[in-house]
């Protein structure tokens, strides 16, 4: 039966909602480099005349959002477990 196959899919993915709900979201890194720099006449110019940005990001969350986050998770995968 298609509908119990698709019942069962949803309760796995309900399952791993509520790993990633746990979860810390991965830093960004970003490195920003003009390819050539007519000034000095050179290519990838990684000098202190040349023109490069490093730019790290990581998204933090108030305190107790991830508790609540995984607590909504966890009841969106007991409904699933339900309408199976």
């Amino acid at each position: 039966n298609l509908q119990l196959l698709a019942g069962k899919l949803e309760v796995s993915a309900s399952e791993g909602a509520v790993v990633q709900a746990g979860l810390w979201s991965n830093p960004s890194f970003l490195i920003e480099q003009n390819i050539y720099n007519p000034q000095t006449n050179r290519a990838f110019d990684f000098t202190k005349n040349g023109n490069t940005e490093w730019q790290i990001q990581q998204l933090f969350n108030i305190a107790g959002k991830y508790s609540k986050q995984v607590r909504v998770a966890e009841k969106a995968k007991e409904a699933a477990q339900n309408n199976l």
